[in-house]
Parts: structure tokens; sequence; C-alpha cells
């Protein structure tokens, strides 16, 4: 069973740090955030087609797409100021479109992974004017039959750091009237038992969806009787669920030309773990004293919600970062194991009442809030051992081996 982790950071910052405008690992949809920090050189200029406006890619449908490495684009002395950022930014990208007819369009690079800003122009090279500009993933833009538009995209980012290898620019074209497609939702599973306090909802993306908003409650009606939360990503993290209760769940796709629901509007459910399912264990990790904890089901088969905290500097800032894992994981002959791209732990239960491991962390992304709303991003790698102390767990079950009978 996949599981998430998520790190939290308290840290004491130092005076006068200010981080505005750096793009940030794990900020989705192409926004960008920005920082008071030196232009960085543009790249040398290489094979990168639609460098130039004169070069401009056609678009040549409505409903189009193309994906390119950006990364060695440059900017031309006569490309425009684009409006809502106040500057020309950085690698820009030509495209180019004459509609047949009236429309209005969407024009999205959601799937970049740097942060893309968007133009669209009309008119000709050196008099453009602008009819569309947007610092985030999309821009939306009425069209007229006959009239070439020029869409304009550039790196918004003053900063990528660390400075990556590739700009892929994923543009995607499609009319403002086309309905998010359909989608499916991903876990819990459906029915899911033993799930943890801090579930994650997660989903699968909907093609043309401009935002996703998701409801749980208790009530198996096939109907939101809270309210529905509004999600910046294809997950949520639920908090301070009802132990031993079962919650139904939905998601939605939005855009300006309808909603849909996930799973043909199809409600899931999920029950979390009982208290008396669970025994809390508490320990330390070794060298640091920094505190561990997690939960075991009673019949000894089940972990949740593994928990451990570590030193961590970086950002400018000294303090203790933790890193949770929900679970359930599975418990085999007294012993466990976890691991994922970033983070691994292993524990067994050497006696009824104890239990050890190790765990290690590789490049695991860390998030410091600077201040509201404005996080830098850094990465740890560390290792180290860990001890708890808890109740009985049931004992191993013994062996069987069946008796052999012969006779005549």
């Amino acid at each position: 069973m996949a599981h998430k982790s998520k790190v939290a950071v308290r840290a004491a910052v130092f005076a006068g740090l200010f981080v505005i405008g750096v793009l940030l690992p794990g900020v989705g949809g192409g926004s960008s955030a920005r920082a008071d920090a030196a232009p960085v050189s543009p790249a040398a200029p290489g094979a990168v087609a639609n460098d130039d406006f004169d070069q401009a890619l056609v678009i040549d449908d409505v409903f189009y797409t193309n994906t390119q490495d950006v990364i060695k684009a440059t900017l031309a002395a006569d490309d425009p100021v684009l409006p809502c950022v106040g500057s020309k930014k950085y690698n820009s990208v030509w495209y180019r479109f004459t509609p047949s007819a009236n429309d209005t369009l969407i024009f999205s690079t959601d799937g970049s992974n740097y942060g893309p800003d968007i133009a669209v122009w009309t008119g000709a090279r050196g008099s453009l004017a602008n009819k569309a500009c947007s610092g985030q993933s999309r821009a939306e833009v009425a069209v007229a039959a006959g009239t070439t538009y020029f869409i304009e995209i550039v790196r918004g980012a003053d900063i990528i750091s660390p400075p990556p290898t590739a700009m892929n620019l994923a543009l995607a074209v499609w009319p403002a009237s086309t309905h998010p497609a359909s989608f499916a939702k991903t876990g819990p599973a459906n029915g899911a038992g033993y799930q943890p306090a801090k579930a994650t909802l997660s989903w699968d993306t909907s093609a043309y969806a401009a935002s996703y908003a998701y409801c749980y409650d208790t009530t198996d009606n096939d109907a939101c009787d809270t309210s529905w939360n509004a999600a910046t990503s294809k997950e949520a993290i639920l908090s301070s669920l009802s132990l031993g209760a079962t919650y139904y769940w939905q998601v939605r796709a939005t855009n300006s030309a309808s909603t849909v629901d996930a799973d043909s509007g199809a409600w899931w459910s999920f029950t979390t773990a009982r208290a008396s399912d669970l025994n809390h264990w508490t320990g330390t990790v070794t060298e640091t004293s920094k505190p561990t904890a997690f939960d075991v089901h009673t019949d000894g088969t089940h972990w949740l919600n593994f928990t451990f905290s570590f030193a961590f500097s970086g950002c400018n800032t000294t303090g203790t970062a933790k890193a949770s894992i929900g679970g359930p994981g599975v418990i085999a002959g007294r012993s466990f194991s976890y691991h994922d791209a970033g983070l691994a732990f292993n524990g067994s239960f050497p006696t009824a009442t104890t239990a050890e491991g190790r765990f290690s962390l590789t490049n695991y992304p860390v998030c410091v809030w600077i201040q509201p709303g404005y996080c830098c991003w850094d990465s740890v790698t560390t290792s180290g051992a860990w001890t708890a102390t808890g109740p009985d767990l049931p004992p191993v079950p013994p062996v069987y081996t069946p008796l052999q009978l012969s006779g005549h």
C-alpha cells in the first residue's frame, strides 16, 4: 500500500531574510513565487525552434498540445514587457494562432516543470498589443475569427533552485466551453479500513479542470452534508478524524463550463482505526534525543502514524523537522519496513514491550515557512537509529507441522 510522508518545520529565522521570488520544488501548476534577487543570465543560445518571434510555432487547432525543452531559449532585444509582471522575464518562446471562428480559449502551461508566465498579443513585431497576461499557469482569451494571435511563454521565476538541467514546457490549448474530463479517486481504496486519523485523499487528473474540491462526512447518502473544500493539488490531507468512524467522500473537478464528480458520481468510504485497535509506542531517535512515536494495532499486524523528529539546518534556519507517515503498514514476524524515494525506516520487536530500528532520509524535502505565504525549500540527507517502548503485543502464533501418519 502506498503511504504519504509529510514534513513540517518550526525554525528560528535569521533577521532580515526575505524569500519573495524563488521558484521552489513542489510549486505546481506553473505558478511561481517571486524573489528580490539579481536576474540570472540567460542560457547560451540553442536549438529552440520557436525562440524568436519570427519563428513562432503554428497552433493549428483549438485543441492543441506541445511539449519542448526551453532551457536554451533566449530573450530578443525587442521582446515586449509583460504587463502583468512588469518586465520581459526570461527564456521566451513564441506560438501563433489564427482562429477560423470567434471563440474563448484557455492557454495552459499545467505540467511544466518551471514557472512559465503567459502573454497573448496581436499586431506586428515591435508594436504588439497585449490581449491577456497571466503570472499563473493559465490565461483565458476571447479570440476573433481571422485575427492572428501571438502567444509568448516566458520563465517567470528569477531563480530556480536547484538549477535545472531541463525546462520542460507543456502548452495546451482548448475552448473555454470544454467540460472537465471524467476522472477517478485513487485513495484510500473504497471500503478501506484501519485508516489513520490523518487520512490522505487522492485522485487522478481531470483534463481541462481549473480546480478541484472535496467533501467528506459520516452520512451514507451520496451527498455532501458538510461543505466542499477547495484543493490546491490532487490530494487533500484530513486531520482530527474520529477513531472508529466511517467517512464517505467525493471530489469534483470544475472549470468555467461545468463541474464533474469523480467516478461518475459514486461516493467512496473508508473507516478509521478504533482506539481499541491502537497501542501507542513512544521513544527517541538516538544521538539526538528527538522523539519518535507510532501506533500498532492490538492484533500486532499493522502500524499506523509512524512519526520521528530530526535536527534540521537550512534556508538560514535551525530547528527541528518532523517526518510523519500515515500507514497502515504490515508487521510480519514482529518486524516491519517502509521506503519511498526519500524516506526509509524499519523496525522490529525484540521483546513484547520494546521496539527498535533505523531510519534514513535522502534528499528529503523540507519546507521552512519564512513568513505567511512564503516557503523556502531545502533537502535533508541523514540517518539514525530509534528505540521505543509500548504495551504488550500478542505473542507470535506458533507454527505447527502437520503430523504425517502412515499405516497398512
